[in-house]
């Protein structure tokens, strides 16, 4: 037990348990990754920044896109605003179009890509972005909008994709564009760089979006599979192919026919996505149907065999379809509940394999149907973001366990203007772009190669709590010390109080009454008063070295006192020890406090009065104090001194006021004393009457 206790108590061990506590409070939230802020820009007028290395020299420019009805532009400026060039766009521009960069013609050198109207009309603008030189912009005639309320029916473009869909070597240009009611057009889009032409997709009231370009039956040529969805906004479903009052299961080839007969879902209001998984080396074929209708949503994974009939359904209530994430051993699909955060991954053959929980309303980055990863280091990271609860850009390892973070106050999406993109750059890092309105920001996420510098302060945790208790130690110590030494004075002062009270004449009167009374034949009697003696002696030694008796015991040796001097004196004195019920007699109070003032009574007080002589010793509970009254019909202090001025130093009271300053200091609590001469009707001196009050 002693081991036990001397490990237990070991100050390295409590040291190291201290930190453990602090480090699970405070711990080390920093990781090998760390986010740094470029600059902060503020724009003036409807426009939209972006940042691009244009020329693929490593050095982003500012490509900005100027809106508004008077001569809307294109131009390019270096980060520090030097203007490299503007060009007029040739139509109108929307400030929530998509707009897309790509090297389409591999020439080294950035084009851009959007749409532009002039009139009714809708064109395809490609701006090549040439440093050097002017800045060109081409356009490409798409079709006609239709008109609503004599106006014409205008919506935006979707995502553009850049594919070779026709294995000729050369990137094309793929995208939707979707009217909102007057039906036409809402086609695929594809604009052959080796042809120079515009491809679209057959006529359909279908509202539909591009999800995956892929090569479904390994024959070279890829296939477009689609999105589509229910708007319900033209009634007569007669009047063209595939209405929109369903979603349809549609792919297109890489002439933008149908590669398969579409086929309409009888639920509504609803969309439907056709995407592919990967199974190894196999390539399967999926969706994903969500109807969120307000009576009765739901959602439904299915799997298709190689003729587009269903293998497979999976029904799973109020979710969205987040992304896929690959792996080796075969694609996750990732279903989300955004309110909760929840994410649901199933394999290939549907099978829930995790579950998720990340912050509600959190979202992923996605490039077509495929989660957006980072690499830094070698490492690759999955990227989502939020824009309703702990705004920012959060970067999740492949467990989705949170490596680092970039904070937003501003939420995107929230202004015609605001938009955001990510690089990764040639220091494997990653570079956040970020417009909100009129304000643009940079952020940077690194390697950080000193990352392991921030757990010092694990060491720091257990050199601060190991300080701490051997500080505390050393203060214990010191307080011991000073109680040991308040205890030794006050053992001191009881022991001359103990001295001065049972004085050689005190034990010379008891031996000598204790022999007349053997003298006299009272054997009984000189027995009796010699167990008493023996009593009051034996109580003396036993607390010979403590400073604290309980009240029982100090009224127990008050008892013997006052009954030995009773016998002694033959009687001539009455005296009662009084205990209230509410009293606790186990509390602890200095020894001998009561005893002194006992003995100044019988020697002072009583043995120099004639007649009736009485002595009461109360204790009782007031208030929050333990109170102790000594009162005496004695012939008062006064007197005493007169009679013998010797005898009556008054170094007994103040040995018991030292006590009790003492004792109060070492125990926190307040002691006190008050003696209070009594007096009768005259004013003559009736007694003396002594009030000790001990806090509890």
């Amino acid at each position: 037990m002693k081991t036990f206790l001397k490990i237990l108590t070991n100050p390295f061990l409590i040291a190291a348990l201290l930190a453990l506590i602090l480090a699970f409070i405070f711990p080390v939230k920093h990781t090998k990754y760390k986010v740094s802020s470029g600059y902060e820009i503020v724009t003036e007028g409807k426009k939209k920044v972006f940042f691009r290395d244009v020329n693929h020299d490593g050095i982003f420019e500012m490509v900005i896109l100027y809106y508004g009805n008077f001569m809307p532009r294109i131009g390019i400026n270096t980060a520090e605003n030097k203007i490299y060039g503007e060009a007029g766009m040739r139509g109108m521009i929307k400030p929530e179009d998509e707009v897309a960069f790509f090297d389409i013609n591999s020439d080294s050198v950035d084009e851009a890509f959007t749409i532009t109207r002039r009139g009714d009309s809708v064109f395809l603008a490609v701006v090549t972005l040439n440093l050097n030189s002017n800045i060109r912009v081409n356009t490409k005639y798409l079709f006609t909008i239709g008109e609503i309320n004599g106006q014409p029916d205008w919506t935006t473009v979707s995502k553009f994709h850049f594919h070779d869909i026709n294995n000729d070597g050369y990137t094309d240009v793929i995208f939707s564009y979707s009217a909102l009611y007057s039906l036409q057009p809402r086609s695929i889009i594809a604009y052959d760089l080796k042809r120079d032409s515009i491809l679209l997709s057959p006529l359909s009231g279908v509202k539909c979006d591009i999800f995956e370009i892929t090569d479904i039956n390994h024959d070279g040529f890829s296939e477009i599979l689609l999105q589509t969805g229910t708007a319900e906004n033209y009634k007569d479903t007669n009047a063209i192919p595939f209405h929109d009052h369903t979603p349809w299961l549609m792919a297109l080839d890489h002439n933008l026919k149908f590669f398969t007969p579409p086929r309409p879902f009888h639920e509504k209001p609803a969309t439907f996505s056709l995407f592919t998984l990967q199974n190894k080396d196999t390539l399967l074929l999926a969706g994903y149907l969500q109807c969120y209708g307000t009576y009765s949503p739901f959602s439904s994974l299915l799997l298709f065999d190689s003729c587009f009939n269903i293998s497979k359904t999976l029904n799973i209530a109020n979710t969205r379809f987040s992304f896929i994430q690959h792996h080796e051993r075969g694609d996750l699909i990732c279903l989300t509940f955004p309110e909760t955060g929840t994410m649901l991954l199933y394999d290939y053959k549907l099978n829930l394999k995790q579950t998720v929980n990340l912050i509600p309303y959190t979202k992923p980055l996605t490039e077509n149907k495929y989660i957006k990863q980072v690499n830094i280091q070698g490492k690759s990271f999955l990227v989502f973001y939020n824009q309703n609860i702990n705004s920012g850009f959060f970067l999740l390892d492949d467990r989705y366990n949170l490596v680092t973070r970039i904070d937003f106050k501003e939420l995107l999406e929230t202004d015609a203007y605001s938009h955001y993109q990510l690089f990764e750059t040639n220091d494997e890092g990653v570079k956040f772009f970020i417009q909100a309105g009129n304000r643009l920001w940079e952020h940077n996420v690194n390697y950080d190669k000193y990352w392991y510098f921030a757990y010092w302060r694990y060491p720091a945790y257990y050199t601060l709590m190991l300080g701490l208790v051997f500080l505390l130690q050393y203060l214990f110590k010191l307080r011991q010390e000073q109680q040991k030494k308040t205890e030794n004075e006050i053992l001191s002062l009881q022991l001359k109080s103990t001295l001065n009270q049972l004085d050689p004449h005190f034990t010379f009167n008891t031996l000598n009454m204790i022999s007349g009374l053997i003298a006299a034949n009272r054997r009984e009697e000189a027995s009796n008063y010699l167990v008493q003696f023996s009593k009051l002696m034996r109580a003396t030694v036993a607390e010979g070295e403590k400073t604290m008796v309980t009240l029982e015991q100090e009224l127990s040796f008050v008892n013997i006192y006052l009954a030995m001097q009773q016998i002694r004196t033959g009687n001539n004195f009455e005296y009662t020890v009084k205990v209230h019920g509410n009293v606790d007699q186990g509390m602890l109070i200095p020894k001998r406090i009561i005893h002194t003032h006992v003995e100044n009574a019988v020697k002072h007080g009583l043995m120099n009065k004639e007649g009736d002589k009485h002595i009461l010793v109360e204790a009782m509970q007031s208030g929050k104090d333990l109170c102790i009254e000594i009162s005496d019909n004695g012939i008062g202090r006064e007197k005493a001194r007169k009679i013998n001025p010797y005898k009556n130093t008054g170094q007994g009271l103040r040995i018991t006021q030292q006590i009790l300053e003492l004792t109060g200091n070492l125990s926190n609590k307040k002691f006190m004393q008050e003696i209070i001469d009594l007096k009768d009707k005259e004013g003559r001196a009736a007694g003396t009457k002594v009030v000790l009050r001990i806090e509890l």
